[in-house]
């Protein structure tokens, strides 16, 4: 089962935390929060290193993010396949 976590603004996750995350869901990484009245999103990443890269680089400590740490049960392990997926214009 994959595994969802909502870091609220001015809160760490620890780098321990976040590895054990992907330790039991390594099968790809995404994340999303707002900055600026627009939803960022970063998907694909499919190596610890590739995912906390793009997490430290967003400033996280400023933010509320969502992080996915994808557990495959259906469909390739694939950047495709991680989360979060556009639905429609800017609905994810």
């Amino acid at each position: 089962m994959c595994v969802i976590v909502r870091k609220p603004k001015n809160v760490s996750v620890s780098i321990e935390t976040l590895r054990n995350c992907w330790q039991s869901n390594k099968d790809g990484a995404g994340f999303m929060y707002a900055e600026n009245g627009k939803l960022i999103f970063k998907k694909g990443l499919m190596t610890f290193k590739s995912f906390l890269t793009e997490y430290r680089a967003c400033n996280p400590l400023g933010k509320e993010i969502l992080i996915h740490f994808r557990f495959a049960t259906h469909g390739a392990v694939a950047n495709e396949q991680t989360h979060p997926f556009i639905i429609h214009g800017d609905i994810l």
